[in-house]
């Protein structure tokens, strides 16, 4: 595939795939390449990884986004349904 190499479709393939993983709520995608794989570190690099360290014979990077927020459901935390009460709103005089 001499024909697709330098026009940046793996790059663009790979930043597709973390963008489904997002989506999908993936909290961390890794990977890694071959230290003499100079072209494939570029492609990672290209597509928004970063270098997560290496080893002899590896370069390892990742992305990872941090947790959505979740929106509280009914009785999460969420305002209260007012409740009509009688006497509300009338300060009491009493000795407690």
């Amino acid at each position: 595939m001499a024909a697709a190499r330098g026009r940046g479709y793996a790059a663009e393939a790979l930043r597709a795939l973390l963008e489904l993983a997002r989506a999908h709520e993936a909290a961390r995608v890794v990977g890694d390449t071959g230290l003499e794989k100079t072209a494939s570190q570029r492609v990672i690099a290209a597509a928004g990884m970063r270098p997560a360290g290496r080893d002899a014979h590896l370069a390892y990077y990742e992305s990872a986004w941090p947790p959505a927020p979740c929106l509280p459901g009914p009785g999460e935390g969420a305002e209260p349904e007012p409740v009509a009460v009688a006497g509300a709103g009338v300060p009491s005089t009493q000795a407690g």
